[in-house]
């Protein structure tokens, strides 16, 4: 903290594993240091600079597009400093997450306000593109496109999201019958054009889009985005992917008849092409587990089976029909 220029005693706790983030109150207000600890990074701190730059990055971008973000007070990529790893050190953004506010809701008109002001702010996060694919570091975007030889997320190539589709659905065979792979694969035919027209040009892509990472405050009497976090897989790449992530984790808390869709794609502006954001979600590999307590109900086969059948964003999202086996 005195590197920051903040002379204190802070009162330090640790509120997250894998990656390790801290939480630290001083009197001159709070703070959060992130460090990159999570399994399949490099057991060397060192190799782990790549994600303070792209994080720090991503939020200098935000911030030059005019979008409320974390301030950055010190973003190290070496291991020359008291912690001997990189790591990144952010003002704590006012407000509450997305899903705390959602969850104490005193009204219906509060509940929509907070939908329709992070469908605006993911609106404007969208609408920043860039000319190629990749991670997020400078104001420019990446200078040239990934190496096609290389390591690729599938968020910056339709080729890399294709691939990762038919691994999962082959693993998907092991446990889905009743001819739902072969449904996955006839809706990936139908539907390869348009979401490869959805990857250009590349937008700006949070990449990790969980519904607590959004913060939002109603101090000046009106819901507003204060900002987002868990910046370091943002990208310049396809933007449905982060309806995908966020639609599990807000179908999953909230229970039918919430209708929570309609007031987020109300604030985005526009609804994004169905047919291709259905086959987003019915390629995600995600885990029950791994969403902890944003959980559809049901095995695999079943969702797998629901996504397949729906028809429109209330049939998606509505996950009464889900099985619960």
């Amino acid at each position: 903290m005195s590197i920051a220029g903040v002379s204190c005693m802070p009162g330090v706790i640790l509120i997250k594993r894998n990656n390790h983030v801290y939480q630290i109150q001083t009197p001159e207000g709070g703070f959060c240091l992130k460090t990159y600890t999570k399994d399949w990074y490099s057991p060397e701190p060192a190799e782990t600079h790549g994600c303070v730059a792209h994080e720090a990055g991503a939020y200098r971008i935000l911030e030059a597009h005019g979008l409320a973000t974390p301030r950055v007070r010190l973003a190290d990529e070496t291991c020359d400093n008291p912690l001997k790893r990189p790591f990144l050190l952010l003002e704590m953004l006012p407000g509450q997450p997305l899903t705390e506010a959602l969850q104490t809701a005193t009204s219906r008109d509060d509940f929509e306000a907070i939908l329709r002001s992070v469908g605006r702010y993911m609106a404007q996060m969208h609408g920043i593109s860039f000319r190629f694919p990749g991670y997020l570091q400078h104001i420019a975007g990446p200078a040239t496109s990934p190496n096609p030889d290389g390591w690729q997320h599938p968020i910056w190539s339709a080729d890399v999201f294709k691939k990762l589709a038919f691994d999962t659905w082959e693993a998907d065979s092991q446990i889905a019958h009743g001819g739902l792979v072969e449904r996955a694969k006839h809706l990936l035919a139908v539907e390869e054009e348009a979401l490869r027209d959805e990857y250009q040009p590349p937008k700006f892509t949070h990449g990790d889009c969980h519904a607590h990472q959004f913060f939002l405050s109603n101090a000046t009497g009106e819901w507003k985005v204060t900002g987002v976090v868990d910046m370091e897989v943002a990208s310049a790449g396809d933007y449905g992917a982060d309806f995908v992530k966020l639609g599990i984790e807000l179908a999953g808390g909230f229970a039918k008849g919430s209708d929570w869709w309609t007031p987020l794609l109300a604030g985005y502006g526009r609804e994004p092409a169905f047919g291709p954001m259905k086959l987003r979600f019915a390629a995600s590999a995600y885990d029950c587990d791994y969403l902890g307590p944003h959980n559809w109900p049901g095995s695999r086969a079943s969702r797998l089976a629901h996504i397949l059948d729906a028809r429109d964003w209330r049939s998606l999202f509505d996950l009464s029909s889900i099985g619960l086996t």
